[in-house]
């Protein structure tokens, strides 16, 4: 059977975060097409629970016009899955 460990994490070392899978997606304001801002490919610098950092998309429909938008942490959390009768010699 899985069990899993669930903790909080100390960002205080880390200079740069990615997190796959997480898109902020947004509207442009001059058109409406939808944008995506990919915090996977995007990273928040200096990660800190609720600091605020900023986010930026670009339209190509508005001849590639740019825009920001804010992002604040307000959680961070991670969860270790193991197998406890996994136990492997080595």
């Amino acid at each position: 059977m899985k069990k899993k460990i669930k903790g909080t994490v100390d960002l205080s070392s880390i200079k740069r975060c990615y997190i796959g899978g997480a898109v902020a997606k947004v509207k442009c304001p001059k058109c409406g097409s939808k944008l995506e801002h990919d915090l996977g490919e995007q990273y928040l610098s200096h990660p800190e629970v609720g600091a605020e950092d900023t986010g930026y998309v670009e339209c190509e429909k508005c001849d590639w016009a740019s825009f920001e938008f804010p992002l604040r942490i307000t959680d961070v959390s991670v969860v270790v899955e193991y197998d406890p009768d996994g136990l492997v010699e080595v």
